[in-house]
């Protein structure tokens, strides 16, 4: 019951989500990176992994750029088997590939691996999330899996019409997050 409880969660918020205006989104969006970039632990940060923004997710490119342009080190996910491996990339353009299978841009495996306890913190994809900070992304349990062991600042970037009004339903492999910044 509660797998087909998230199954239905995530149907109706990706409808949702999918739904805000371009012109809603770019304000939520600014309002969302002021946030982010006004948070004391990313100010102080030196790696950081983040996610390549993809099907109505919030826009990660504007804030991979500017906390490259920062000389902060960026890291994103490659898909490894049922694990996710991160990368640092130094370019937005000659640093990624399409993964088909996925439908995402990953780093190229040929760069720069960096192991999780190096990782000051980490931007992490929403579908949904309650007021507990318990969120729900698109069921593989990679950030799950990834988070488990992980033990520095995990933040979620959502838009605010992905929050449920009731907790969501909980298992024990699910990782509940620091912080999630949304507007």
């Amino acid at each position: 019951m509660v797998v087909a409880d998230k199954q239905q969660i995530r149907r109706e918020k990706l409808i949702v989500r999918q739904n805000i205006t371009s012109s809603l989104r770019y304000q939520k969006e600014q309002q969302i990176f002021e946030c982010f970039f006004n948070n004391h632990i990313i100010q102080k940060s030196k790696n950081i992994a983040i996610y390549y923004s993809i099907k109505g997710e919030v826009d990660t490119i504007l804030i991979m750029q500017k906390l490259l342009a920062a000389k902060t080190n960026v890291f994103l996910p490659r898909l490894v088997g049922d694990d996710l491996q991160f990368y640092q990339i130094t370019n937005l353009t000659t640093d990624l590939e399409f993964n088909q299978r996925y439908g995402l841009y990953e780093p190229r495996s040929t760069l720069t691996l960096i192991e999780k306890d190096k990782i000051d913190v980490i931007v992490v994809p929403i579908v949904a999330f309650d007021q507990n900070n318990f969120r729900l992304g698109y069921g593989k349990g990679y950030y799950d899996r990834f988070l488990k062991n992980y033990h520095k600042m995990a933040i979620g970037l959502a838009f605010i019409e992905q929050l449920v009004t009731t907790p969501l339903p909980i298992e024990k492999h699910d990782i509940k997050i620091k912080t999630i910044i949304s507007a």
